[in-house]
This record gives structure tokens, C-alpha cells and sequence, in this order.
């Protein structure tokens, strides 16, 4: 068989805390149409012997899966994060002969210990217990805590920027509006961060009104000026002799500068845009 196909697949790894799980059909199309293999041996030639549709459906199992298919003969657990699969596992689906393409079921073998897969069975995936990786019947890898969609292996929680419409984002990703678990993003740049800025942390102002205190410290140069002045009294003179002098009245103005210069205050407190140039694009986060 020829395994495609299981839209999203996601893998969290070995062991109770990860699974395997896919949100589409596996389609596993045969060598041969209309021959069933037992093994080597050939049991049947009929026309669409093994199935009519040309090929099996498999699609993720929402049970348990009994005892009676595990190899340690105990029930293996199948809860939200799908299959759950230890170190050196292999899932197969096993179809049953001459009956719908969904007649599936399912096996759980041990690759250390001896068994047997007929023709009927088909790998789905095994777990490298090396490096907690798994390997798909399709010939795809997937590493711990990764899902692949339509073939392409992308981590879960990988943030990309699409340039089309929010309408046409692909499946398995999702905009970065808060939704589906996702970070809001929207009208948001990015910054990396390190030792300044935490993941999750936000910030900044489309517009902003400069403070007093946000200013440099800075001269305003003067220019030219002038200015009257003017002045009124009397001058009073005493004499040593039996004359007195007389009190003369004093007034005098006259221009001593010219001036020049704008004394008026300007400038205002409006916001002002603080961003570079733009173009906007829609950010997207691998489910």
C-alpha cells in the first residue's frame, strides 16, 4: 500500500503526555487492484477483492483500542491528543478483507519483539525511541511536539506572515487575532525578545504627545533688539554761597538700540503618528 494523505498531523511525542493524532483521512491505495494478499500468498483474484473504492480510508479512532490488538495485550489509550505511542511502537491499520474501504481497525506492535503483518495491514506510523521522533507511513518524520499539514512538517506555535486574504488562510494555520490560542497580533509589530522584553510582553502607542520632561534640553538663539528709554525728574544744585541755584526741570528720552525678534510662543501639544513606513500582512500561527 501507498499511504497519503491525514491533513493535519500532529505528534507530542512518546508516552502518556503526547500522541499521534490526524484530522483527515490517510487514503492507502493498493499495488495491485483486485488482489488480496495473505502474507505472500495470493487468496483471492476477484475484481475489487480487497476493496471497491480502490483504496482504504483510514481515519483517526476515537476509542480505545482492546487489548486483543496490542501485542502486551492491554487496552491502549486514545483520548484528545489522539494514539498514544511509546518508544519503538508501530500503529497499523488493518483492513478488513473483501469488506468497505472504512472496515478498518487497529494494531499496536513492538519493533523489538517478533510479529507478523499481513498484506492487509497497513503502516500508519513508528515511534524512534532514539530520538522520540516518529516516521509516517508516508514517509514523513516528525519530531516531538511537531505537526505537519499536507506534508509540510512545521512546529506547532510557528508565527508567519501571509499576504493574502484572512478568508484564504490555509488549514492548520490560524490568524493571530487571540483566538484558537493564538497571541492578538493584529495592528501589533514585533520585537524580539531577550533581556529586555519578555515573550508575551506589549507595548507602544500609535501616536504620542511629546511631555516637557521628554524633550532635549535645548537653547533658543536670540536676535536682534531694542527698546526705549525714557525718564522724568529734577536736578536740584545747592550752592556755598548766599546765592541758590535754581531747580532746573529735567526731561529727557531718546532711542538708545535697535530691536529686532519674535518674542510670540510657539509650537503645540498634538499627538503626532510614531511609526516607519508600512505594509501590512496578515501574521499566522501553526495549529
Amino acid at each position: 500500500f501507498t499511504l497519503s494523505g491525514g491533513g493535519t498531523v500532529t505528534w507530542g511525542g512518546p508516552g502518556a503526555d503526547g500522541g499521534l493524532k490526524w484530522t483527515k483521512r490517510f487514503i492507502a491505495i493498493s499495488m495491485e487492484s483486485g488482489v488480496t494478499y495473505m502474507g505472500s500468498r495470493v487468496i483471492s483474484r476477484e475484481s475489487g477483492a480487497t476493496f471497491s473504492a480502490g483504496h482504504i480510508d483510514i481515519i483517526q479512532p476515537t476509542e480505545n483500542i482492546p487489548g486483543n490488538n496490542v501485542f502486551d495485550g492491554k487496552p491502549r489509550s486514545v483520548d484528545k491528543d489522539g494514539v498514544i505511542l511509546y518508544s519503538w511502537e508501530a500503529l497499523y491499520a488493518v483492513h478488513t478483507i473483501g469488506d468497505a474501504q472504512d472496515a478498518v481497525s487497529y494494531r499496536i506492535v513492538k519493533f523489538t519483539k517478533a510479529f507478523e503483518a499481513p498484506s492487509n495491514w497497513v503502516l500508519v506510523a513508528v515511534v524512534n525511541g532514539d530520538n522520540n521522533s516518529i516516521k509516517l507511513g508516508t514517509g514523513l518524520i516528525l519530531n516531538k511536539n511537531t505537526s505537519s499539514t499536507n506534508g509540510s512538517p512545521i512546529p506547532v506555535g510557528v508565527i508567519m506572515m501571509w499576504s493574502g486574504q484572512v478568508a484564504n488562510i490555509p488549514d492548520g494555520w490560524a490568524l493571530c487575532n487571540g483566538e484558537n490560542s493564538t497571541p492578538d497580533l493584529r495592528n501589533r509589530f514585533i520585537i524580539g525578545s531577550g533581556g529586555i522584553y519578555s515573550p508575551g510582553v506589549t507595548g507602544g502607542e500609535d501616536s504620542v504627545a511629546l511631555k516637557l520632561n521628554e524633550i532635549p534640553s535645548h537653547n533658543h538663539a536670540n536676535g536682534k533688539f531694542k527698546y526705549l528709554l525714557q525718564y522724568t525728574g529734577q536736578d536740584t544744585h545747592k550752592g556755598n554761597t548766599d546765592n541758590t541755584v535754581g531747580q532746573p526741570d529735567v526731561s529727557n528720552k531718546g532711542e538708545i538700540q535697535s530691536v529686532g525678534g519674535n518674542w510670540k510662543r510657539n509650537g503645540k501639544a498634538d499627538a503626532h503618528e510614531n511609526k516607519p513606513p508600512y505594509y501590512a500582512l496578515c501574521f499566522i500561527m501553526k495549529l
